[in-house]
């Protein structure tokens, strides 16, 4: 045990001072964003960022409403986050052929996540905090595939400055203006309401903020499900997660270790996770 606690340790005082070294690198951000763009983007922000803000609570001993950054990564490493997995798969990803590379890649997305963190002057996390970290990390992911498309920078893309992205290949063959069908049933892909621009709220899906609020929600189980190790020893059995879920998923073992509890969570349809949640945040409700 003492062992297992040093490498999380160690692997927590890393991890911080690759987010100290790294604190100032800015997302590329376009200077011109669409009103309807940050209002949806602002709304989400505010209601994620502060049910994480609540679920970390419980790593808050002295009442102020804020953790420690060290405290948090200790917290969230101690569930396996940042840690190549060996437990089972999302049945999508088996069936799409993914299995060997899944573990590796959200690994390596939970350290990306790490970086974008906002930590306070005083290293710690509060609402302010979390609401920023998901306003930046909508607003990157926004901007970052468009902005170098967005010639005149007003903060909406044509057909013309789309089709930049999308290199004519080998064999595909353009029309009068240009433009290849590959490149135009793209553009008409993205601009959903048809006025002729990739603009505004067009430039988040709702695949975005699906996977942010997931990523949210896994976070904030992960730093509370061990309250449901009612006997202490390190393990979630079948019957103590049988107190939150109604159906104990098949893919599950009879009892899940807390060192690779986020792997498992991770597992938890989005549904069933979000009442998950709530049942964890509010266990009389």
């Amino acid at each position: 045990m003492l062992r297992k606690t040093f490498i999380i340790l160690f692997a927590t005082t890393a991890l911080a001072r690759l987010l100290n070294a790294n604190e100032n690198d800015a997302p590329t951000l376009s200077p011109v964003i669409l009103p309807e763009l940050t209002e949806e983007i602002d709304a989400f922000a505010e209601e994620v960022g502060s049910k994480v803000a609540k679920a970390t609570l419980i790593l808050d001993d002295d009442g102020d409403g804020r953790v420690e950054q060290t405290k948090l990564l200790r917290g969230l490493m101690g569930a396996g986050f940042t840690r190549e997995a060996k437990t089972p798969v999302p049945q999508e990803i088996a069936d799409a052929g993914m299995s060997e590379t899944y573990h590796r890649a959200v690994a390596e997305r939970d350290r990306i996540i790490a970086k974008t963190i906002v930590v306070g002057e005083d290293g710690k996390m509060g609402p302010t905090e979390w609401i920023a970290s998901f306003r930046l990390a909508a607003l990157d992911r926004a901007t970052r595939r468009n902005v170098k498309q967005d010639v005149d920078q007003d903060g909406k893309l044509t057909l013309k400055e789309f089709a930049t992205g999308i290199p004519i290949r080998e064999g595909q063959v353009a029309d009068d203006e240009g433009y290849t069908p590959q490149q135009r049933a793209a553009f008409a892909r993205v601009d959903k309401n048809g006025d002729g621009y990739y603009a505004g709220t067009e430039w988040l899906g709702p695949r975005f903020f699906q996977e942010a609020e997931n990523i949210a929600n896994v976070l904030s189980i992960a730093l509370n499900i061990r309250t449901l190790d009612t006997d202490s020893d390190g393990s979630l059995a079948k019957e103590e997660m049988g107190v939150v879920l109604e159906t104990y998923p098949e893919a599950f073992p009879e009892s899940i270790p807390l060192v690779e509890a986020i792997h498992y969570i991770r597992l938890i349809p989005d549904e069933t996770q979000r009442e998950l949640l709530a049942a964890l945040l509010d266990p009389k409700s």
